[in-house]
């Protein structure tokens, strides 16, 4: 895992620019700092590269990493590098190092821009081959690892990070006015339902796709990976199950492939219980594992992180979250670093979760990152499944589990209506715009257009579940989650992100997704004998979360509210939020736990930008 950035174009770069660029990608990767220059590129030209050293700590494995005229910046992981070596042994590559990244790059002289079809891992790179004229960039499948660039025509600067271009620029680009609007008119799913950052002209290269650009700086995109829902109904339910056990303990054997030691994150959940229990009963490796503890009961999932600690014998550090201090200074270091407003409150917590992993000396941690997203993990998933079983047997029965089960601890009034997709299939505002209760704070811009849902399938819960893996709930996840890991020098690993994996569960009938009420219903068949019972047949939902009440208290956020108008008053009716906040019988959870935090952080990165 590495810092990687570069610059092609007429301005020449000096080396006290060169050394601020290092300095800022210092805690991506503070092992090894490299740089190149091609002669046969006709324009000014540099790449950079930070090494975090995870395989291979060798120094022969430092980049950037050059053989045959073709040089290499990369960031990432290619969990089957071993067996792409033993391939390209067969055709007669030689190796010096023991790194992926020489394997990445031997792939690409032997397969060309197809090798990234063969990568099982998360990546972004970009190969400079002087013996082809021309540079060749990657995105990995799922957009783990970020990748954006600037293009004018005249100038290609790109980087691991918004802020590595903006140096290199030499001048800061104007803020992205267009994408708060929208993250406070619709909330944080509608962020990456584009490719444009917090910064305009500063755009990321989308995941599963490649960027190609000649010398001549003539540049092009290509996609090289989609998903399709293909459901395979001759499969019976013993193959299937059969098959996830295999490309479960493949995926997750592959991400623990590491030269440094691993953590885990460990909530109350199955996601990274299962993970957690896996790792240590099925194939015998010694765990860690970090939690947080939140002591709003809403949130606090100490109960099942004990058992699932007490049942494998592992070690456990908790993180108590309302015992951090210095919210508003925290958060404004946390925009700077992401060059954007942290979406949700979560990813504060994450923060503390990966500074603590980083000063027990781990290098690497895993999440359970993408289950919800592949199994079915959310509530409105429940209602979603309504419509796709309508008329099968089991219509009747899954929606009595759900009266008893599930409606109870549902606390969305909206996922409480059972029919809401059978009666208004089409209707997805529950991930096209805020809560109900919330848009009457939202002062009305008609130039702030709602952004749809991509189609993917006529499935209605299998579309909304590939629009939250690759639009709405995992990128912003995975943005966050990589600065918050790379800011202490850590690399997170998630082995549900597999693309194998997904190519599968796409091939399995959606009515089996979910049975007796229970969601991830394969994920916890297939967790038996290995997750703690009360874990895998755990129903009630908390999502890693905490309460902004937790780390702050009412006083304070009213005066934070209160505290100055700027352009923030132009998109909320502050005066009527303040007025609810200080009735007595208002509550702060679920939704609006997330706006005043949206609110809060915009503000502060407004603030940081001078805005």
């Amino acid at each position: 895992m590495c810092g990687i950035a570069g610059y092609i174009g007429k301005k020449e770069l000096n080396e006290n620019l060169v050394s601020k660029c290092f300095d800022l990608m210092k805690k991506r990767g503070p092992d090894n700092f490299g740089k190149f220059t091609s002669k046969k590129i006709p324009f000014r030209n540099i790449f950079l590269h930070s090494r975090l050293s995870i395989i291979d700590l060798n120094k022969k494995s430092n980049q950037p990493f050059s053989y045959k005229n073709r040089s290499i910046v990369f960031n990432g992981e290619i969990y089957n590098y071993l067996e792409i070596r033993k391939d390209l042994e067969i055709l007669g590559h030689k190796f010096s190092t023991n790194s992926d990244t020489e394997v990445l790059l031997h792939a690409y002289i032997e397969y060309g821009e197809e090798c990234v079809g063969k990568f099982n891992g998360m990546w972004s790179f970009l190969i400079i081959d002087e013996e082809r004229g021309k540079i060749f960039a990657s995105r990995d499948r799922f957009g783990e690892k970020p990748f954006y660039y600037y293009f004018d025509g005249k100038e290609f600067v790109f980087g691991s990070e918004v802020k590595f271009i903006n140096l290199l620029l030499e001048s800061k680009s104007s803020l992205n006015v267009r994408k708060i609007q929208s993250f406070i008119n619709f909330g944080y799913r509608s962020l990456f339902r584009d490719n444009e950052t917090y910064y305009n002209k500063i755009i990321a290269l989308e995941p599963g796709k490649n960027l190609i650009i000649d010398f001549n700086l003539k540049l092009k995109i290509k996609p090289y990976w989609k998903s399709d829902f293909r459901p395979n109904y001759k499969l019976d339910y013993n193959q299937i199950k059969e098959e996830l056990s295999y490309l479960l303990e493949k995926s997750l054997s592959f991400r623990l492939r590491s030269d440094v030691p691993l953590a885990f994150c460990l909530s109350g959940g199955i996601d990274s219980g299962f993970l957690t229990s896996f790792a240590a009963k099925k194939l015998n490796k010694e765990v860690h594992t970090f939690s947080i503890i939140d002591s709003n009961p809403n949130y606090n999932e100490e109960t099942n992180i004990d058992k699932v600690v007490k049942d494998i014998k592992c070690k456990n550090t908790k993180i108590n979250i309302t015992e951090k201090t210095n919210f508003f200074d925290r958060l404004r270091e946390l925009n700077l670093q992401h060059d954007s407003p942290l979406s949700t409150i979560s990813f504060l917590a994450q923060s503390f979760l990966s500074e603590e992993i980083s000063n027990a000396g781990f290098r690497v941690s895993l999440s359970g990152t993408g289950a919800d997203e592949i199994f079915t993990g959310y509530y409105n998933h429940y209602l979603l499944y309504f419509n796709s079983i309508k008329g099968l047997d089991k219509e009747v029965s899954e929606v009595k589990y759900w009266e008893k089960f599930v409606n109870p601890i549902v606390r969305n009034s909206k996922l409480k209506i059972k029919d809401l997709y059978i009666k208004n299939p089409s209707d997805t505002s529950f991930s096209d715009q805020i809560d109900e209760s919330l848009q009457k704070f939202v002062i009305k811009n008609d130039k702030i257009k709602n952004i749809k849902q991509k189609f993917y399938c006529d499935d209605i819960l299998r579309n909304m579940m590939l629009n939250e893996l690759f639009n709405e709930a995992v990128p912003v996840t995975l943005f966050h989650d990589d600065l918050n890991s790379m800011n202490y020098s850590v690399e997170n690993r998630s082995p549900y992100l597999d693309h194998e994996l997904l190519k599968f569960m796409l091939t399995v009938p959606t009515k089996l997704l979910i049975n007796n009420g229970y969601q991830k219903f394969l994920l916890r068949d297939v967790s038996e004998n290995f997750l703690h019972d009360d874990v895998r047949l755990s129903r009630q939902k908390y999502g890693f979360n905490i309460s902004i009440k937790s780390v702050l208290n009412d006083n304070q956020i009213k005066d934070f509210l209160l505290s100055s108008k700027d352009f923030l008053s132009e998109i909320i009716n502050l005066d009527l939020l303040i007025k609810d906040l200080e009735n007595k019988d208002f509550k702060i959870d679920g939704e609006m736990n997330k706006f005043l935090f949206s609110i809060i952080s915009s503000r502060i990165f407004l603030s940081n930008n001078s805005f």
